[in-house]
């Protein structure tokens, strides 16, 4: 799907209405069927353990008693924690690729802040209080940092945007992760409206590497 230019204002203005959508059409599911308030994760999980529900599981099968399948309410919560986080970071990466249109950016980046939030969230109900497989996954992002390169450091406060959302979806606070996108888009998009910042050495640079590239390209063509 390709990127289409847009300007600070029209971003502010999907911005707003994409939140408006979401809140509404969330404040109408629960309307019309408050059930669903006991599957959203608005409030914590608290009451809810996916580890120890499917460890009951385990246990009642092995024991030979009568079994129905993995809990159904322990799927729909676990369902519904994983869409709250894709959803909550979403503007974010219309937001990255807005800022940046002008002088480029990585379109893996952009699949990865999309793919996070749902790693993120399954390693956090995974982990809960297990002081082992947290130090194991200190471990493992570690190794996985070694492997990546970020150009620009601001990539990387997206990615930890992202990271953040799904740490809110994984301990039940999706709510708080879609305020916490929706200040991080605002705020954002009005510093690239306001161009904040801006460094006319980066200018000169950015503008000569471009000619840089202009010219090598005239060349290849001749």
């Amino acid at each position: 799907m390709p990127v289409i230019p847009v300007t600070p204002v029209q971003m502010l203005s999907r911005l707003l209405l994409y939140y408006l959508v979401l809140l509404g059409g969330l404040a109408m599911v629960v309307s019309v069927f408050p059930v669903t308030l006991e599957y959203l994760p608005v409030g914590g999980d608290e009451d809810f353990s996916l580890t120890s529900e499917f460890n009951d599981f385990v246990q009642s099968g092995s024991a030979g008693e009568a079994s129905v399948g993995f809990p159904l309410r322990a799927g729909a919560i676990l369902v519904t924690y994983l869409i709250g986080a894709v959803l909550a970071v979403l503007p974010v990466t219309w937001v990255y690729m807005a800022t940046r249109q002008s002088i480029g950016f990585k379109s893996n980046l952009v699949r990865a802040l999309l793919i996070l939030p749902i790693c993120a969230t399954s390693t956090v109900l995974l982990i809960k209080d297990s002081l082992a497989l947290a130090f194991g996954l200190a471990a493992l992002v570690a190794a996985i940092r070694f492997r990546v390169r970020l150009s620009d450091p601001l990539d990387g406060i997206y990615i930890l945007a992202s990271i953040a959302v799904g740490l809110a979806a994984g301990m039940g606070y999706v709510g708080v992760g879609l305020v916490t996108t929706f200040f991080f888009n605002i705020v954002a998009t009005l510093l690239w409206q306001l161009d904040y910042g801006r460094n006319p050495v980066e200018d000169r640079e950015l503008a000569r590497k471009r000619d840089k590239g202009s010219s090598k390209d005239i060349g290849d063509i001749l």
